[in-house]
């Protein structure tokens, strides 16, 4: 300990006397070290940290999903739930939810936007949480869409919107202009679902307007199978794995396909430990970005051996001598390493500062939909890491002019210096290696950033089927208790009119979803004079749109025509499709005038044929320029409770 204490106060001395060399290093550790620690904390926190709930080594996310468009179609139906958790072996408790934001108006406060989430009343118990005051739903709650109607807050909205008063438990609040009272309330720091913007408040599907009946003639989205929209998270009993769990679940998803063919007939059921379904997408983005910045902080490494490799140049008589006083080769290793580490350690401390900023930058500007990115911070766990990398580092760039000095000729050394020689073919080998080694990786870094630099790009120009210069979107909240079926088209269509008689408005309109949004729709499609075996039914994507729509966002019409006002619920039912859809089904013929059924229609029943009377432009339809997919648009004027977004 003497001799390391000894070494280190040497090390210590010498990089004193040196503070060019020694800040150039440090710069150049600090920088690789930096971004390595920032992006790690990321994934510490999205990928390694366990979920914070005590059931979380049994909790899993189940899948049901589209075969043909992959997990990432992954959306289940309320009557498919309910099915699920009725026929199934392998689950103990099931939960389905749907992450919302809905305007709350509270007595003498101002109205509000909350973040809130409508779900089945098993999911508390399922994450064994308790509410720390009142009480969470039951499970007649979920079923009772006459009764009143409640609602549980998180511990944050109580203390942000309610200043943390208990009164607030039995108050009404007013959500979508409805009466919800308050019932619970959750312990501070419960989340779910894990989202960039904590949730406020719960509801139970019971209350919710996807499923509850409002006016005679209407008919709830959210009881027709084939609206998948919810996400769907369970326990295993125990004893029980996932691969358990899928083959049980897969058993029932086979049944409601034969059963429901309109609906069911392509999904698949997939089951993941709920950790891995979170993250799912995100992981390969993390982990390259984790190998880039690794990178970085290799090439820096390889600059600081080669800055050590020169320095051992102007001290190879110092080491020789102390080789002739009697050092032996393992000291000298020992000294040269001692002095790589402190200089390691010395940028890992200086890398904890540019660590510490760039995550709060990564935390705060990076993209909102990655779950627990606002978690990301400097803990032990990134302490830990940091402190592991900075030792390793510096014993790996330590460890090329250690051996060499450990191999050198201390007879050789003395000649050389007497003479002022410089080094030799054989010694400039090892700087050669390394600088080679630290252009290639430099390199290869540049080329992928400039491969990503064109992609996106390309991505920027690519023709999207739709205008978005000059193109506004909004969503307004028509409450039901004042806006029946009949009213709610009347007040569409007034907001609507009203729009496009401002100035400069070319077009207004509404859809139930916009291009991207990331809520698509999808449905089997049958086809008139065409029969076609269960086995080979096609999938498309279904959407909801209202006159002028395709004008509004730029989208060219093709063939036919667009909705009017006229395509309303008693009149002739009719689609219009995009150009892929023509490509796919139509390749060669006129689709004007040929008669389809979507699996999605009025009620649970079997939906009618409906005429295609236009054909517009494919619209890009995610994020990553993948091939448009086909899809079919119904006139709102015949689905008039679905909820919409306004395009002017």
């Amino acid at each position: 300990m003497q001799e390391l204490l000894a070494d280190f106060r040497y090390a210590t001395r010498t990089l004193w006397k040196n503070p060019g060399f020694t800040l150039v290093a440090v710069l150049a550790l600090a920088l690789g070290t930096g971004a390595t620690t920032a992006i790690f904390s990321v994934v510490d926190a999205v990928l390694l940290r366990p979920l914070p709930y005590s059931t979380a080594d049994r909790l899993v996310g189940v899948l049901h999903y589209d075969s043909k468009r992959g997990p990432e179609s992954a959306a289940l139906s309320y009557p498919d739930f309910r099915d699920f958790r009725s026929q199934n072996h392998t689950l103990d408790h099931m939960a389905v939810y749907h992450p919302d934001s809905w305007p709350m108006l509270a007595p003498g406060k101002e109205p509000v936007n909350v973040h809130m989430a409508v779900v089945s009343a098993d999911l508390f118990p399922m994450l064994a949480v308790h509410p720390t005051a009142g009480r969470t739903f039951t499970a007649a709650e979920d079923e009772d869409t006459a009764g009143p109607m409640k609602a549980i807050l998180s511990d944050y909205a109580w203390r942000k919107l309610f200043g943390g008063d208990q009164a607030i438990l039995g108050k009404t609040v007013l959500l979508r202009q409805q009466p919800y009272t308050i019932i619970g309330i959750m312990p501070r720091g419960f989340q779910f679902p894990i989202q960039s913007e904590p949730t406020d408040l719960w509801t139970t599907f019971g209350y919710s307007p996807d499923l509850r009946k409002t006016s005679p003639e209407s008919t709830p989205m959210g009881i027709q199978r084939g609206a998948h929209f919810l996400d769907f998270a369970a326990t295993l009993k125990p004893g029980v794995s996932t691969d358990q769990a899928r083959a049980d679940l897969a058993v029932i998803n086979t049944r409601l396909a034969k059963q429901f063919r309109n609906s069911n007939q392509y999904r698949e059921v997939q089951v993941l430990p709920m950790l891995d379904h979170m993250v799912a997408q995100l992981r390969p983005v993390l982990l390259l970005l984790l190998g880039a910045v690794g990178c970085v902080l290799l090439i820096a490494c390889a600059n600081v051996a080669n800055l050590l490799l020169a320095r051992a140049t102007t001290r190879s008589r110092e080491l020789a001598i102390r080789t002739a006083l009697g050092a032996g080769r393992a000291r000298l290793v020992r000294q040269i390493l001692t002095e790589s580490v402190l200089l390691s350690l010395l940028g890992g401390v200086f890398g904890m500062l540019l660590a510490a900023w760039g995550t709060a930058l990564l935390a705060h500007y990076g993209p909102q939909d990655v779950p627990r990115l606002a978690d990301a911070r400097l803990n032990v766990e990134v302490f830990v890491f940091a402190l592991a990398m900075s030792l390793v580092t510096g014993l790996v760039f330590g460890a090329v002019p250690a051996l060499r000095a450990a191999n050198s000729s201390p007879g050789e050394a003395l000649k050389d210096g007497s003479r002022g020689s410089t080094e030799g073919l054989r010694h400039n080998k090892a700087r050669s290696i390394l600088v080679i080694a630290e252009v290639a990786l430099a390199l290869m870094l540049l080329s992928s950033a400039g491969l990503l630099i064109r992609s996106l790009d390309r991505l920027n120009h690519t023709n999207a089927g739709y205008d978005t210069a000059n193109v506004l979107t909004g969503t307004f909240d028509f409450p039901e208790s004042r806006y029946p079926d009949a009213k709610l088209v009347q007040a569409l269509d007034s907001l609507e009119a009203k729009l496009s008689a401002l100035p400069n408005v070319i077009a207004a309109s509404d859809v139930v979803v916009l291009p991207l949004a990331g809520d698509d729709m999808s449905t089997g499609i049958d086809f008139q004079g065409k029969p076609v075996s269960s086995a080979d039914r096609p999938i498309t994507r279904v959407n909801i749109a209202a006159p002028n729509y395709f004008r509004a966002m730029g989208t060219p019409l093709l063939a036919g025509r667009d909705f009017n006002s006229r395509d309303v619920d008693k009149a002739p039912e009719v689609v219009i499709v995009n150009q892929a859809f023509v490509q796919q089904f139509f390749p060669n013929e006129n689709p004007i005038g040929k008669r389809v059924r979507p699996g999605f229609g009025h009620g649970g029943g079997e939906p009618p044929m409906r005429e295609i009377v236009g054909v517009v432009a494919s619209v890009q339809q995610d994020r990553i320029g993948k091939k448009s997919l086909p899809e079919v648009f119904m006139p709102r004027g015949q689905f008039p409770n679905t909820s919409t977004a306004v395009v002017v």
